[in-house]
């Protein structure tokens, strides 16, 4: 009998998979089949597949690279409330990274919509709720959400 938590969990292998493919690839047409695997996710509502296009569109030394069409994803996928999607557009429009132009306002309500999800803010006393490996990067770190 199939979980929701099997499904997740199979959907995580199938975007590692992809993503792994997508980083080895140096033609179009050996990430055709990738790229067209999370196309059809996303046209099918998978919110996650749509974020992950994104990102993949925003890889800067591939040749499918397309910083327009990877920010319209990313944001439909923030608009869907994707705290994942929320933050790499944060992250991006703060630093101006990937062809995506700075742009510090909307990179702040990107990115305080993914802490008020997730109370990165109000929730310190669970560390491991606030970065992936428990505790924070060194003050001054590129992903110090908290401006520690």
């Amino acid at each position: 009998m199939n979980t929701t938590s099997d499904y997740q969990k199979g959907q995580r292998k199938l975007f590692k998979m992809v993503i792994n493919r997508l980083k080895k690839a140096q033609t179009i047409s050996e990430a055709k089949p990738s790229l067209q695997t999370l196309l059809q996710l996303a046209e099918h509502g998978d919110v996650d597949a749509l974020m992950v296009l994104g990102l993949a569109l925003l890889m800067e030394d591939k040749p499918w690279y397309d910083a327009e069409s990877g920010r319209a994803a990313l944001e439909k996928a923030a608009d869907s409330d994707s705290p994942v999607a929320q933050y790499y557009l944060g992250k991006f429009l703060l630093e101006g990274e990937h062809g995506i132009p700075a742009d510090p306002i909307t990179a702040k309500v990107q990115l305080a919509a993914r802490s008020s999800q997730h109370q990165l803010i109000e929730d310190t006393t669970r560390p491991s709720k606030l970065w992936k490996n428990g505790s924070p990067p060194k003050p001054g770190g590129r992903d110090n959400l908290l401006g520690e």
